[in-house]
């Protein structure tokens, strides 16, 4: 399922950025070769590899944008409320605890 997937690109993104410099002239995640006016290279704010600009998502709240894999992890966070539930233990992380 969804999971699998985002799993499987984990492992690719981990390869890839064990070579660094092939993620400069390739995207992360379709692995075709950057063409400098044709395919733009654009940098995913959460795993900081580089995609091309049909493998990668605007976010304008953070002004950047975000890999496919980075964006679905995202989705399937927010849709699991596991985002929620991790800012409201932070927030009340000494709630009711002996002062």
């Amino acid at each position: 399922g969804l999971k699998g997937k985002i799993k499987k690109e984990n492992s690719k993104r981990e390869l890839l950025s064990d070579t660094a410099h092939l993620n400069n002239t390739h995207c992360a995640h379709c692995l075709q070769p950057y063409r400098l006016l044709e395919t733009p290279k654009r940098q995913c704010l959460e795993c900081h590899l580089f995609t091309c600009r049909g493998c990668s998502h605007p976010h304008p709240e953070e002004q950047g944008w975000l890999c496919d894999p980075c964006h679905l992890a995202r989705v399937v966070k927010m849709g699991s409320l596991e985002w929620y539930y991790g800012h409201v233990r932070a927030r009340f992380k000494r709630f009711g605890s002996a002062q």
